[in-house]
């Protein structure tokens, strides 16, 4: 797997981002419904350039050419996201305590008794060489010690090494195509469109 950089020469004319899940529901005929849960859960993410000179274009079709791989991706977060909500300007979280998963964390190393997170806020870390990409669920606040139990979801897929620094400023995971292709539209004024469809790429 390589890790390719998308170029900054050009910003977005929109962007979509959202969780997958694999949950599925079936409903009888009486009104009652069964719901299998299911463990996978994948962020995914969408956007569109502005249109724009073809020559302005060709370090962005460098990249997708490359992206086109499925074995290769992209490190991104959501788009927009700017850290926090809750204007957390303290101490980087540690992982308080290794083997640690499901859809709650224990950090500690924060700035004591302070809102660490809202509802909605984004965070990451490193494990197994890839990088976990969580939304909190919940607001967070710090006990007098700097430490607190963070729920997020989706769960902990592998779990982060005890200190594993929390990622919130700019939280990020990897995306990889959806299909194995590369598509640039060109028009007779020589403007380019672009748009791209990614999905979590995960392999354990």
């Amino acid at each position: 797997m390589a890790i390719i950089t998308l170029p900054t020469t050009t910003g977005f004319r929109n962007a979509s981002f959202g969780l997958d899940g694999a949950d599925s529901l079936l409903e009888y005929f009486d009104g009652g419904v069964q719901v299998t849960a299911y463990a996978k859960a994948l962020w995914s993410f969408s956007f569109a350039l502005p249109k724009t000179a073809r020559a302005n274009l060709s370090a962005w079709y460098g990249a997708i050419v490359q992206l086109s791989s499925l074995a290769n991706v992209f490190q991104a977060g959501p788009p927009g996201y700017t850290g926090p909500s809750s204007s957390y300007a303290g101490a980087t979280p540690l992982v308080n305590g290794g083997s640690q998963i499901g859809a709650t964390i224990n950090v500690d190393g924060a700035t004591p008794s302070t809102l660490l997170f809202r509802a909605g806020d984004f965070f990451s870390f490193s494990a197994g060489g890839y990088s976990e990409l969580k939304m909190v669920t919940a607001d967070i606040t710090t006990t007098v010690s700097g430490s607190a139990t963070v729920a997020f979801w989706p769960p902990i897929r592998i779990a982060p090494a005890n200190n594993a620094a929390l990622q919130i400023t700019s939280p990020i995971t990897q995306f990889g195509f959806r299909e194995p292709a590369a598509r640039i539209d060109i028009d007779l004024m020589l403007n380019g469109d672009l748009s791209i469809a990614a999905v979590e790429r995960f392999n354990p």
